[in-house]
């Protein structure tokens, strides 16, 4: 988890909270302590981002990180509207999915992809286990905003079916402009219930090609990371 203990207390998230403090028992789980964090919104008007504050997403987006997924800002911000870039998201995944797993030291060379950029380990991790890849003129474009399509499609490779769920039926208004390999796992993320889409006028839309934004993808990577 991303907070640290300090004489019985735990501090939450990423000096966020250095003014305030919860309560954290041994036995809590990650929504637990979200609970008790909204608990303490509650009784002092303080939540640790100020920008999300009674957003549909604030319960994920402090779950995230707990999780240890996200951080925020040094100005209590979380800046949920920002756009992620192609490097930013394969730190998000590096770190939420392959923590566990050896890091894989095989040197990669794109062209836009320094070894001294802090972003190099990351992408050289995910590229060699498989999950993201570069394009055909040897670039790996990290500077880049990933789409919606594009970050749904690595997320879902490592989703896990959860038993005894209503599966939503799938039939977006702009299902056409959904690129040929992210269908299958859009379609998939949609009828689990990990991705609603927007509604508009009684229509569904998934706007594929649309930038993931860090509260879209904190929520999802919050419904598919365990604790």
């Amino acid at each position: 988890m991303a907070f640290s203990t300090k004489e019985g207390v735990n501090y939450y998230g990423d000096n966020i909270m250095k003014l305030k403090r919860i309560t954290v028992k041994d036995s809590d789980t990650g929504q637990d302590i979200v609970e008790k964090i909204n608990k303490l919104s509650k009784d002092t008007g303080f939540i640790p981002f100020w920008d999300i504050k009674n957003m549909w997403s604030e319960k994920n987006i402090l779950s995230s990180v707990i999780k240890g997924i996200f951080a925020g800002y040094e100005d209590g911000s979380f800046r949920p509207n920002k756009i992620i870039s192609r490097a930013e998201f394969a730190s998000l995944i590096d770190r939420a999915f392959l923590k566990d797993k050896p890091t894989l030291q095989q040197e990669i060379s794109f062209k836009d992809v320094s070894q001294n950029a802090w972003y190099y380990k990351p992408i050289a991790n995910i590229v060699n286990n498989g999950i993201m890849e570069g394009y055909e003129d040897n670039s790996f474009k990290p500077h880049n905003p990933i789409t919606r399509e594009e970050a749904i499609s690595v997320i879902m490779k490592f989703y896990e079916p959860e038993e005894n769920v209503d599966f939503a039926f799938f039939d977006p208004a702009d299902k056409n402009d959904i690129s040929p390999w992210a269908y299958d796992f859009i379609k998939k993320a949609y009828e689990n219930n990990l991705i609603s889409g927007t509604n508009i006028d009684g229509k569904i839309y998934i706007y594929p090609k649309k930038p993931l934004t860090r509260e879209e993808a904190a929520v999802l990577l919050d419904k598919i990371v365990k604790e």
